[in-house]
């Protein structure tokens, strides 16, 4: 017994830190080398040792507390071991019930493992032998029972002690009686096969079935060199688990020969490195993965030690350099960057860390030509060695284009430059132009009105033989005269209103509109042209569209520019028409003008609502006008957001739509008189010039033919008429005579026409006297609104006599309404 005691006390020594074995009083019973080595050195090596003093951690107290508790182990884990001195030393381990009192296992070095498994082999051997020597002396054992006994739970103990340093281990033992072909197997070597350890009936062949049939030869071969030839067995195979789970294991043995040196045994060690080779196994991918990312890079990679010399560097950075691979090597960064000194580089290269850097840099080539160079570069330590590596990317290209850009870009700015100054230059001469536009046609409208005025009332003046008779022959030339002004203002019309809509300045004034008095009134402006050609007028108003918001001046425009040419270009006896249909589904009114007349050709029809167009030079001849009708037409139309279409065909007439949008209402009130109350009435009544005589009208006029014209013909329609020609003067005139009716001009001198209108309306018995304003101004700041400050209505110059008549004659006639200021329409 004594030698299983000695391989017993070798195995404490190699497979464990240290092990002992101690009572429940805390003194040592049992204990290996690698123990006692924990003890002070002056402490006897022997059992009976106090070992409660040295458990730091967990302490002695606690085990004991836990040994209550009834579990096998009563602690697995960290376990601190201190001595008098003060000096402590940690370990992994585990404290475990025994029949005598507590084990403690204190786990072995990694670094340990081979020589570990070595001292298993060997251990493994050594407890055979001692097992065939207890065989061979089991009849003395018999005669010494108790010591025996003794012997086997001893034997068991430190079987238990094996079994527990190869589970931690992860080896497993095995030995192989080779007369017999009985394998032993230890539980760890089962566990690493995927078996049971209690299996029994291990033999070669069957073994050789748990290993991967790829393997199978190479473990026949192994074996049968190590048997046959003595050389070392060692040997790497794939073990099969039964329910398919593959290890990777390696096995290490020794053969035993009797004396005749053939082999009898053969006794070994096996160990589960699946998880070493497979991390192996990831490491290799990795770096191939490494080097295939480097190498197939498109950029210059190198590593440099911290002395600036290469230590690695991919294909490409040679190549971005023209050195070969073995050139590069031989290189330190300053044979190649000329950026900075090596002093500089040096301190670059010895401050980086992990935290990475990023610039820019020029390289110089073999040939000495330079390249500009992106680097990003991070140090760190390999092997205890410091290395900085740098990805180089070759950015001469992109440093040539940001030059062009740059290049470019001033290039560009000082063109923009440039051109923003003609621009500036440009619109200020274009807004320079503007206003000498509006300010030509302010002064055009007014110097072209004016004296239009005077020719068109003195012409009507002398038909009306204010001023004596008139032979055939004269009334024939009056006649051309008063023909000739109209034409000229019906084109200063037409142009002034052109440029009004292309200058952006015309704004509608939309209301509630009665659509039937709408059509009524724009046909009344054109039934003494039709009459005198002998053209039949009719139309056709769809009674459930009552009334339409919409600009009545602008649509009346509309209607008669388009009922004038319905009769400009309609043979005498022929048809003109006004329709208007309300489209509910649409949401649009339809204006239709229809004529019987010569008709227009698909071909010209597009060019009908451009500025200054006409069909051809002969209609152009045969037909007056502009070509400005239709033109203004399609842009007051597309003003208040409506279309204008035409259908027709040479000499079957022609049917011109517009068509505006239409909500359906309930019928509205629309602009128009107001009435007043009775008080008013009675007092207006009181003061008509019925009940007073011949009718008093003042005349505000600045136009020396005006002034003289205008009084003339009132004067000989049996009116009384005072002047004045300032605005002032008007005022005073006002007070003081009380005029039935006043006529003023919009711009005498002096003061501005309206608010001499409006100083007339704050005198005594002036409030209610209908004053007529005389305007000639036509410009493309005209905002198109009535006059204001209390004008009763206005009339535009040049002056109309018979229109001025009927509207003279209106407003006197009625007394107790005031207009609210919109044009008064000639009965």
């Amino acid at each position: 017994m004594s030698q299983a005691q000695a391989m017993i006390d070798s195995l404490r020594a190699v497979t464990a830190v240290a092990i002992a074995e101690i009572d429940l009083s805390g003194l040592l019973l049992d204990a290996n080398a690698g123990y006692l080595r924990q003890l002070p050195a002056h402490s006897h090596p022997a059992p009976g040792i106090a070992v409660a003093p040295s458990l730091i951690s967990p302490s002695f107290a606690r085990l004991i507390e836990l040994s209550s508790s009834g579990t096998e182990t009563l602690y697995e884990g960290l376990m601190t071991l201190g001595d008098p001195t003060g000096k402590s030393r940690s370990f992994r381990g585990s404290v475990s019930r025994t029949e005598r009192g507590l084990l403690l296992l204190l786990e072995y070095d990694v670094e340990e493992l081979s020589h570990v498994a070595e001292t298993a082999l060997e251990l493994s051997s050594e407890l055979a032998q001692a097992q065939r020597a207890l065989l061979s002396s089991n009849n003395q054992l018999k005669l010494k029972e108790a010591e025996r006994a003794q012997s086997e739970q001893r034997l068991r103990r430190n079987e238990s002690l094996l079994a527990e340093a190869q589970h931690l281990a992860k080896v497993g033992s095995w030995n192989w009686d080779i007369l017999n072909d009985q394998i032993l197997w230890s539980d760890e070597h089962y566990r690493i096969f995927g078996l049971n350890p209690h299996e029994l009936g291990m033999t070669y062949e069957r073994f050789l079935t748990l290993v991967h049939p790829d393997d199978r030869e190479t473990v026949r071969r192994n074996v049968e060199l190590a048997l046959q030839k003595g050389q070392p067995y060692e040997c790497t195979m794939r073990a099969v688990h039964p329910d398919g789970t593959v290890r990777i294991v390696q096995s290490r043995a020794q053969v035993v020969r009797d004396d005749n040196s053939k082999a009898i045994r053969m006794f070994g060690t096996v160990q589960d490195i699946t998880e070493q080779r497979q991390l192996e196994e990831a490491l290799s991918q990795e770096a191939i993965r490494r080097r295939i990312l480097v190498e197939q890079s498109s950029d210059g990679i190198v590593v440099l030690d911290e002395d600036g010399l290469v230590f690695e560097a991919n294909l490409r950075f040679g190549e971005m350099l023209g050195y070969t691979a073995e050139e590069v090597g031989q290189l330190h960064v300053w044979d190649w960057d000329v950026q900075w000194t090596r002093e500089e580089l040096l301190r670059i290269i010895r401050s980086a860390d992990g935290s990475g850097s990023h610039f820019e840099t020029r390289h110089r080539r073999k040939d000495g030509t330079l390249l500009d160079v992106e680097i990003s570069g991070n140090g760190a330590l390999c092997n205890g060695r410091k290395l900085v590596f740098c990805v180089c990317r070759d950015i001469s290209r992109r440093k040539q284009a940001e030059k062009d850009i740059r290049n470019l870009n001033a290039n560009l700015e000082r063109r923009v430059a440039e051109r923003t100054a003609e621009l500036a230059a440009a619109n200020a001469e274009l807004a320079r132009a503007a206003r000498l536009k509006d300010e030509f046609l302010a002064s055009m409208s007014h110097e072209l009105r004016t004296p239009l005025n005077g020719i068109l009332t003195m012409s009507e003046s002398l038909q009306e033989q204010v001023y004596g008779s008139l032979n055939a022959g004269q009334g024939r030339a009056i006649r051309d005269i008063e023909e000739c002004g109209r034409h000229l203002l019906a084109l200063i019309n037409d142009i002034l209103d052109v440029a009004k809509i292309e200058a952006g300045k015309i704004e509608l004034e939309t209301h509630p509109v009665a659509v039937e008095s709408l059509c009524q009134s724009s046909l009344r402006m054109v039934k003494d042209a039709a009459h005198k050609k002998k053209i039949g007028v009719s139309l056709a108003v769809d009674e459930t569209v009552p009334v339409l918001i919409a600009d009545e001046r602008r649509v009346k425009q509309i209607l008669v520019n388009l009922l004038s040419n319905a009769v400009k270009f309609t043979p005498e006896a022929g048809k003109i028409g006004l329709q208007v249909v309300g489209d509910r589904l649409n949401h649009q009114l339809r204006f239709t003008v229809w004529d019987t007349g010569i008709g227009i050709s698909a071909e010209e029809q597009p060019r009908l609502f451009k500025p200054f167009s006409q069909l051809d030079s002969g209609l152009a001849r045969k037909y007056e006008g502009t070509g400005l009708g239709l033109a203004l037409v399609k842009r007051l139309t597309a003003m208040h957001g409506g279309s204008v279409g035409v259908v027709s065909q040479p000499g079957q007439g022609s049917r011109f739509t517009v068509s505006l949008p239409w909500i359906e209402t309930a019928t509205s009130s629309c602009r128009g008189e107001r009435e007043v109350g009775p008080e008013a009435q009675a007092g207006l009544r009181s003061n008509t010039w019925e009940s007073r005589g011949i009718p008093l009208i003042l005349v505000v006029e600045d136009n020396a033919i005006s002034a003289r014209s205008l009084p003339d013909y009132l004067e000989f329609k049996g009116y009384r008429v005072e002047q004045a020609s300032t605005g002032a003067a008007g005022i005073e005139r006002a007070g003081r005579l009380l005029p039935d009716l006043i006529l003023v001009d919009v711009q005498p001198p002096g003061l501005e026409g309206l608010e001499a209108v409006r100083r007339m309306r704050l005198l005594p018995g002036l409030s209610q006297v209908p004053i007529i304003v005389l305007t000639a101004l036509e410009t493309a700041d005209d905002q198109e609104k009535p006059p204001e400050g209390g004008a009763t209505a206005y009339l535009k110059k040049p002056v109309i006599f018979d229109e001025l008549r009927q509207v003279i004659k209106s407003l006197l006639s009625r007394p107790g309404k005031i207009s609210d200021g919109s044009e008064v329409e000639t009965p």
